[in-house]
């Protein structure tokens, strides 16, 4: 991948740089069918479940910030199987 050089505000995509396993509708897409998971049945429970939990800890933590009873917090919304799989590759002497 180039590193491309743009004005500000312009937004660039390129068809290229994009991977998508499933459309709009939720449809595998061809990526998605070639691209075949590499973990196992309960690797990939695992990480539904921590997604999950990282859903719902952003809806808390965002309803406390909103109410007043926290100062600050940037939410992970959308963001989750980014956060999980960059958890879930870590090993112990990653440190």
């Amino acid at each position: 991948m180039e590193f491309k050089f743009i004005k500000p505000g312009k937004i660039m995509f390129s068809k290229d740089e994009l991977i998508r396993f499933l459309d709009i509708d939720g449809k595998l897409t061809k990526d998605g069918k070639t691209n075949e998971p590499k973990l196992s049945k309960d690797e990939l429970l695992k990480a539904y479940k921590f997604m999950v939990l990282s859903r719902r800890q952003d809806e808390y933590m965002t309803q406390l910030q909103r109410q007043g009873r926290m100062l600050t917090f940037a939410p992970n919304f959308g963001e989750e199987a980014l956060q999980v799989a960059s958890a879930m590759a870590l090993q112990k002497d990653d440190w």
